[in-house]
């Protein structure tokens, strides 16, 4: 069964210093696909179309998850350009324990320049303020050395290390887990 949690009916807008965190729409497929061909020299015609339609099926997914009410990031957009840089947000959700996961990516030319950063000092604070959450989690590749130090420089603390689900290059990736409690939040906020 299917559960359909309000909040990401219509998630809502956040401005950070230097972006806005906003449901995706549909045109923003076009700006991932030129950020991307930016980022090379020029793409083939059959590359760009295929860039397309990645970027449309993914846009389509996500309007998709909206609709129905099912967990899904906020686009990053950089407001000086109005390109969609990333993808923040809450990935997972269980109401029952008042628990989500955040999951995130950046493009490689922002990346280490504090906009991950920025995103989830923004999203953080809305999970416990506003939805009520009781914890929040995190997981990335234990051989990803800065998401690593992004997660603890936010104020997570990591948990435990498991070898992931996901078969990568010939063998299992290692995977850690980092958590933030509502506790944890609110020490850290009162500078405790």
């Amino acid at each position: 069964m299917t559960v359909r949690i309000p909040f990401f009916y219509h998630l809502p807008e956040i401005d950070t210093p230097r972006m806005t965190l906003r449901q995706f729409e549909r045109r923003d497929a076009r700006k991932i696909v030129e950020l991307t061909n930016g980022r090379s020299n020029h793409f083939h015609k059959d590359k760009w179309r295929q860039l397309t339609y990645l970027s449309e099926q993914y846009i389509a997914h996500m309007l998709r998850c909206y609709k129905i009410g099912q967990p899904a990031p906020w686009a990053m957009v950089d407001k000086q350009t109005s390109y969609v840089i990333g993808v923040c947000g809450y990935v997972d959700w269980d109401r029952d324990l008042a628990r989500a996961e955040i999951g995130f990516e950046l493009d490689p030319s922002f990346w280490r320049k504090g906009w991950m950063t920025e995103a989830l000092q923004a999203i953080i604070p809305y999970g416990f303020q506003h939805c009520q959450l009781q914890e929040l989690y995190a997981k990335c590749l234990e051989v990803n050395i800065p998401s690593k130090k992004l997660l603890k420089k936010v104020g997570m603390v990591r948990i435990e290390r498991q070898k992931s689900y996901l078969w990568k290059e010939q063998r299992y990736e290692w995977v850690e887990y980092y958590r933030m409690s509502r506790k944890e939040y609110e020490e850290r906020r009162a500078g405790l």
